[in-house]
């Protein structure tokens, strides 16, 4: 279902076509959801089945984790020594304030 709307959308992504700025976004999509039909042929330096979009996307799910954990740490740190330094508040905090409250910290 979802490789027939990929299929039939495709065109529309090529030159010419009325979405062709945004080619990259779709094959990452096509790529990240399907193996790509033109795949390497013959032996390559790296003997490995995974190709390097697939390395990144699991590159970014180990990333995600650690940084909202980084970010709760310091909403943590921030709100308990919040008393410090309120006569100026610079950039970092105001960063600080955005996302501990954005997201719910």
């Amino acid at each position: 279902m979802i490789r027939n709307l990929l299929d039939k959308v495709e065109p529309h992504f090529h030159k010419g076509g009325k979405w062709e700025s945004w080619y990259a976004l779709y094959e990452a999509v096509d790529t990240a959801l399907f193996k790509p039909s033109d795949v390497t042929k013959n032996s390559s330096h790296v003997r490995d089945s995974i190709d390097l979009k697939r390395v990144m996307i699991t590159v970014w799910m180990a990333t995600f984790p650690t940084m909202f954990f980084g970010m709760y740490v310091e909403c943590r740190l921030s709100s308990q020594y919040h008393h410090v330094g309120n006569g100026h508040v610079g950039s970092r905090g105001r960063t600080r304030h955005l996302y501990c409250h954005v997201g719910g910290l």
